[in-house]
């Protein structure tokens, strides 16, 4: 996962929620945004809503960070439709998902068709800034991934799932939350660990330490799945450099 800055909602979808009130909706559904049968004006808000999503993500999911398209994607509901339907047609409250795992079997399942109706925390709006120490911490720096494929909470000296299941009891609370989460988007089942686990060695072998500023610089700003992975191993790697 990587922190998803939200912009503001496109004028064409906030004119067409404001039609919809004014003529009595006072909380537009989203089906009436997104039906085949949509006027043009609710046609062109949703079209114009899927290319923002997609634009503010930088053309990734938003869960487990593989590349997609405007069209080849979901837009999900981070509180569920059926059970905040006020928020149906909330701008901040949709995001692009993959489709990758829709059709398979349960345990292949992963992002927001695994998430389904649960409720999760919101890291991918995690973003803390502490003013007295001058830092700030993101998403990203809230999460670590092995070289089996794994992503897993970053805590010193845990660095399998099985530890941390293991010494449950001694995690913080946050570190419960976000083991959780990873939990319920199903971001260690096999197929996503197996796809990770081959962008790590092939990804590894391209650092050059002459470059990484410049690496890390081009996986905050380009299109390229898995860019989080690498901002991790880039990061790590900053870090051994005198």
């Amino acid at each position: 996962m990587l922190y998803i800055k939200k912009t503001q909602p496109s004028q064409a979808l906030i004119n067409w929620i404001f039609t919809k009130k004014n003529d009595g909706d006072i909380h537009p559904h989203y089906e009436n945004l997104q039906t085949q049968n949509a006027t043009v004006s609710s046609y062109t808000a949703y079209q114009s809503l899927r290319q923002q999503l997609f634009d503010e993500q930088n053309g990734l999911c938003c869960y487990c960070m593989k590349k997609i398209t405007v069209s080849n994607s979901n837009i999900e509901h981070f509180l569920p439709q059926s059970v905040f339907p006020e928020n149906e047609v909330d701008y901040y409250n949709l995001y692009l998902a993959c489709r990758y795992s829709h059709g398979k079997s349960k345990t292949q399942q992963h992002c927001d068709i695994a998430k389904g109706n649960d409720l999760i925390s919101k890291y991918i709006g995690y973003f803390h800034h502490d003013s007295g120490k001058n830092t700030t911490k993101k998403c990203e720096d809230l999460i670590q991934y092995n070289e089996d494929g794994y992503v897993l909470p970053n805590k010193a000296g845990f660095r399998t799932l099985r530890k941390f299941y293991e010494n449950y009891s001694s995690l913080t609370p946050q570190e419960k939350e976000l083991l959780g989460t990873l939990e319920v988007l199903n971001l260690n089942c096999d197929s996503l660990v197996n796809e990770r686990m081959k962008f790590i060695t092939e990804f590894k072998q391209k650092i050059d330490p002459s470059k990484i500023q410049n690496m890390i610089r081009f996986y905050e700003t380009q299109s390229v799945g898995f860019a989080g992975v690498a901002l991790y191993f880039l990061n790590e790697r900053l870090k051994q450099i005198p």
